[in-house]
């Protein structure tokens, strides 16, 4: 249903970048919706970025020859950056001039509130705003990778999300 509706936006010989690795029915509505368009759908290469270090801070990957480094965390940010790139890669071709270097500053600099947001280093405070089951999907890798030992945490969510599933994928 999401991808039916954000398969509106797509304009007329336009194209369309895919986060990768999508679920096939989640592709094959926005292929459909390209095809119905004359536009062209991009799922970016995962075999061009490639990550050097992650912390609690951030992660360091590899690029098109560029060491990038974004305050974001998590195994899925790599997927984010190749879409960015892919997107930057295509304005490039469109006369866009965008330098290494401003896409160096803009990954450092990209700041998204409450997303694995770190508070506090001592003690360690997250605050996370994620509400889906990704979401609570990628604290759990976040957490169990950058935080060891036992943790504490409040949570908080409008009535309309599934808080028990969201506590069963974060948990234990």
């Amino acid at each position: 249903q999401i991808a039916r509706e954000k398969s509106g936006v797509i304009k007329e010989g336009g194209r369309v970048v895919l986060y990768p690795e999508q679920k096939p029915t989640v592709t094959a509505i926005i292929q459909e919706a390209c095809r119905q368009h004359g536009g062209e759908l991009v799922i970016p290469s995962m075999e061009d970025v490639r990550p050097v270090r992650e912390t609690i801070d951030g992660t360091e990957f590899q690029a098109g020859g560029l060491t990038l480094r974004t305050p974001f965390l998590g195994g899925h940010q790599l997927k984010n950056a190749s879409v960015v790139l892919e997107v930057v890669k295509i304005l490039r071709q469109r006369g866009f001039e965008i330098s290494d270097q401003a896409l160096l500053r803009g990954f450092a600099h990209a700041f998204i509130p409450a997303r694995m947001e770190v508070l506090s280093h001592s003690p360690l405070c997250l605050l996370d705003g994620g509400h889906n089951p990704g979401c609570a999907q990628a604290l759990r890798e976040a957490l169990e990778r950058h935080v060891p030992g036992r943790k504490a945490a409040v949570v908080g969510m409008m009535a309309d999300k599934d808080s028990a599933a969201a506590l069963e994928s974060v948990g234990p």
